[in-house]
């Protein structure tokens, strides 16, 4: 937003009264843990590493904590295909997901890690399903198929893109 100089000087500042009583917060992030794990799809198992991290938030007024745990996966490689929307041009491609965050209050990690990767996984299919269909494989994955048929000496028949050619 902008100032004028016939805005009121009133209007310049504002008072935060739940931080006036709190103070400012500190902020830390602890690692729990982290290590090496695979999101398995029905195409393919993806490595990934995990790490788990505490982050907390201390109010010095009140010496009272706030704290969360936060899973981050980050998926090696090129990521998870999933298809493009198609809704815009920007869009109509493919894409991935190379990198999920989840918080959670569990005291287990052992327990929210697989919790992660369960949603990780439903949500690459669900968007899968919306977008495409649940047999949906990223061109480049159709393309190595192909040829590996190729190279087998097989006669495989294109894909249909759902287009028909005009002379």
């Amino acid at each position: 937003m902008e100032s004028r100089s016939v805005d009121p000087k009133w209007g310049m500042f504002t008072l935060n009264f739940k931080r006036m009583i709190t103070g400012r917060h500190k902020y830390t992030v602890a690692l729990l843990t982290s290590g090496p794990c695979e999101v398995i799809l029905p195409e393919n198992r993806y490595q990934a590493t995990f790490k788990v991290e505490r982050q907390t938030w201390l109010y010095p007024r009140w010496m009272v904590a706030k704290q969360r745990d936060l899973i981050t996966v980050d998926i090696d490689g090129k990521g998870i295909p999933i298809p493009g929307k198609g809704e815009n041009s920007w869009d109509c491609g493919d894409d991935a997901i190379r990198s999920v965050s989840s918080s959670t209050d569990y005291d287990n990690p052992a327990f929210t890690i697989q919790h992660a990767l369960k949603d990780l996984a439903i949500d690459v299919l669900k968007r899968r399903q919306r977008y495409a269909s649940l047999d949906w494989l990223p061109v480049d994955e159709v393309d190595d198929i192909l040829d590996e048929h190729a190279r087998a000496g097989e006669t495989v028949k294109e894909p249909h893109s759902g287009f028909d050619a005009v002379a």
